[in-house]
């Protein structure tokens, strides 16, 4: 019988080279990959900076539209504004007026008979009693 290394392969490839011809395949395959991500990152700024450009441009029309619409301290708008503010204090004046006309009408026709205003009645006049907070149901 023949030892095995008879039928053996005289010049068997190494380790190391099927390695090394791996790792030029994945060198290879990455260099595409790293191709297709620079194109990719060429589109990514340029989109980026036309969103930038069209920003300025917002933003400078935003100004000018800005100073347009404000409206002026003794403007047109202002004067309405102010209109309004006064409108409304002059009606709640003449609320509170009416309101307190009613109250004192009542007053004198219920006064004969009801001789207790409302914090009497509710009792808020009266001194309540203190409590100690360490008696006190705390839950």
């Amino acid at each position: 019988m023949l030892p095995s290394l008879v039928w053996a392969d005289p010049v068997p490839p190494s380790w190391d080279e099927s390695r090394r011809a791996g790792f030029k395949e994945h060198q290879e395959q990455q260099k595409v990959f790293d191709r297709e991500r620079a194109k990719g990152e060429r589109a990514f700024i340029e989109e980026q900076e036309e969103w930038e450009r069209q920003r300025q441009a917002t933003i400078a029309d935003y100004k000018k539209e800005s100073k347009q619409a404000s409206p002026a301290e003794n403007g047109p708008e202002h004067r309405d504004y102010l209109k309004q503010v006064e409108a409304g204090k002059k009606e709640r004046q003449a609320v509170t007026r009416d309101y307190s006309r009613e109250k004192a009408a009542m007053l004198k026709r219920k006064g004969r008979t009801i001789h207790l205003t409302e914090e009497e009645e509710l009792g808020l006049t009266e001194a309540r009693p203190r409590y100690e907070a360490s008696k006190r149901v705390l839950y």
